[in-house]
């Protein structure tokens, strides 16, 4: 997400429910649109989020640093999210804590 974001080919989207905020990695720091989990399901129930978005989600937080797992990524296709299968809804995880959903310049 970090390094989509630095490129500059990317933006995260303003979406209604959304808070910037600053998010630190180890490929450097950027300021993102974050949605709590619930605002990020608001959103998805109401079509906010568009087809061919990029969605980040975290079931820890971004600053988690304990393991590489519960942060992933997928693409928004035909009103769900595919992450290496097609999934049933928006969400990677059950229990989403916060999500970034990144559009194209």
């Amino acid at each position: 997400m970090v390094q989509m974001l630095r490129s500059n080919h990317w933006q995260s989207a303003a979406i209604p429910g959304s808070s910037v905020r600053t998010i630190d990695s180890p490929a450097g720091r950027v300021e993102a649109h974050v949605l709590t989990g619930a605002a990020f399901q608001r959103a998805a129930q109401n079509g906010q989020i568009p087809e061919g978005a990029v969605v980040f989600q975290t079931r820890h937080g971004w600053q988690y640093g304990r393991s590489p797992y519960g942060s992933d990524m997928g693409i928004v296709r035909n009103g769900t999210v595919f992450n290496y299968k097609q999934n049933s809804g928006m969400a990677i995880y059950r229990n989403v804590r916060e999500a970034v959903v990144l559009l194209p310049r």
